[in-house]
C-alpha cells in the first residue's frame, strides 16, 4: 500500500472509477459525489481565495488507485485543518490516506484536524455511521466501514447529527398550521421561491445563515460568492424549493426543500438547511416554514418526509420537528488533536 500526491486532473480522472467501485448500483450517489468534487476543484471556486489544498491517492501494490483524500487549509480557520472527499477500499487504504493527510496538515502548522469536510462550507461535513437505509439526495453517504477506520486512526466524534423520516399523513399536513397563523399575525410572510437569483435575497440569506450557524463546529463565515457557488449554485441538480420568512424587508427564516432524486420506491421530500434568526425564535417562524414546506411536499405527491441531518444539539429545530419521526440515519464529524503527536513524517 502506498500513498502519493496527485494533481486535480489526475484526481478527476480516477474518481469516477473509485465511486463506481464503492457505490455500485447507486447512480445518484455516484453523480452527486462526482459533481461535488468537480465543482469544488474548479479553479473558479471562490474558496481558493482563502484556502489551498493537497490531493492524495492510495494505490495497491499493483499500482491501481483504490482511495483518495483532499486536505484543505483555510486561513480563516485558526489552527484547524480539514480532510475531505475521502473514499477508500478497505482499512489499509483508509488508514494510509488519513495518516498521510494528517502528516501533511501538521506541516501546515495546524493543531486539530477535522474530517470529513468536503470544503469549507458547513453543510458539507459528516460521516454516516450506518448504511442500512438507502441514501437520499444531498446526504453525506458512505460505506459503514469508514467510521471504524477514522476511530482507528486517532479521530474521535466531535459532533453528531441524525436524519428522521415520517410518513405524509393528515396529522402532519395540519401539525404546524398554528405556527403559520402565529407568524402571520406578527407580520411574518412565508414566501416560496423557485430561484435564488434575487440579489437582495442572496445578501439577506447570507446574513441569516452566518448568524444562525455561527455556533456550528468548524463554522466559516460565508462570503457572498461562496454561498452562490457552493450552495445556491448546486440547486439545479434537484427539484428544489426555497422557503423564506420575511417581516417587511427583514429575512428571519430560511428552509431548503426538494424531492428526493434517488428514491426508487416511495416519493420523498427532503427538508434540509433550516435557519431561523435567533431574535425570531419561539415566534412561530420555524414552524411556519415547516408548514409551508410540508404543504408543498404534499402537493408534489410526497409520501414521506425526511428531516435531514439535524444536529443533535440543535434544540430549537428539534423542538419544531417534534418526536413523531423514526430515526433514518446517524452521522458524526470527527476530530483529531495533533498538537502532541510529535513531528510529522511522510509514509
Amino acid at each position: 500500500m502506498s500513498v502519493k500526491q496527485a494533481s486535480r486532473e489526475e484526481f478527476l480522472d480516477v474518481i469516477p472509477g473509485l465511486l463506481r467501485a464503492r457505490y455500485a448500483g447507486m447512480d445518484r450517489v455516484i453523480l452527486d459525489k462526482t459533481v461535488r468534487a468537480r465543482r469544488f476543484l474548479d479553479p473558479r471556486n471562490p474558496v481558493f481565495r482563502f484556502a489551498h489544498i493537497e490531493i492524495f491517492l492510495s494505490c495497491t501494490k499493483d499500482g491501481e488507485t483504490d482511495g483518495c483524500a483532499i486536505t484543505i487549509f483555510d486561513r480563516r480557520l485558526s489552527g484547524e485543518g480539514r480532510i475531505g472527499f475521502v473514499e477508500f477500499a478497505d482499512h489499509a487504504s483508509g488508514s494510509a490516506l488519513l495518516a498521510q493527510s494528517v502528516a501533511h496538515l501538521k506541516r501546515e502548522g495546524v493543531s486539530v484536524v477535522r474530517a470529513p469536510i468536503d470544503g469549507t462550507i458547513w453543510d458539507r461535513f459528516r460521516l454516516c455511521l450506518d448504511d442500512s437505509n438507502p441514501p437520499f439526495s444531498g446526504e453525506p453517504f458512505n460505506p459503514a466501514l469508514y467510521a471504524p477506520v477514522f476511530l482507528g486512526s486517532g479521530f474521535f466524534p466531535l459532533a453528531e447529527s441524525e436524519s428522521m423520516i415520517e410518513p405524509m399523513t393528515d396529522e402532519l399536513r395540519s401539525r404546524y398550521e398554528g405556527n403559520e397563523r402565529t407568524a402571520r399575525t406578527s407580520g411574518v410572510e412565508i414566501q416560496l421561491l423557485h430561484s435564488a437569483n434575487d440579489p437582495t435575497l442572496v445578501e439577506d440569506v447570507i446574513s441569516l445563515l452566518n448568524t444562525s450557524f455561527a455556533d456550528a463546529p468548524s463554522f466559516v463565515s460565508l462570503s457572498r460568492d461562496e454561498l452562490v457557488y457552493s450552495i445556491l449554485g448546486s440547486l439545479d441538480t434537484v427539484e428544489s424549493d426555497i422557503f423564506v420568512a420575511r417581516k417587511g424587508a427583514h429575512v428571519s427564516g430560511f428552509l431548503l426543500g426538494y424531492i428526493d432524486g434517488d428514491n426508487s420506491g416511495r416519493r420523498r421530500y427532503i427538508l434540509k438547511t433550516t435557519a431561523v434568526d435567533p431574535s425570531a425564535r419561539r415566534a412561530g417562524v420555524g414552524g411556519a416554514l415547516f408548514s409551508r414546506a410540508i404543504r408543498t411536499a404534499s402537493a408534489k405527491g410526497a409520501e414521506e418526509v425526511i428531516y435531514a441531518i439535524m444536529r443533535k444539539d440543535n434544540a430549537p429545530i428539534r423542538r419544531i420537528a417534534g418526536e413523531e419521526k423514526i430515526r433514518y440515519r446517524t452521522y458524526a464529524l470527527y476530530e483529531r488533536n495533533v498538537r502532541g503527536d510529535g513531528p510529522a513524517t511522510l509514509l
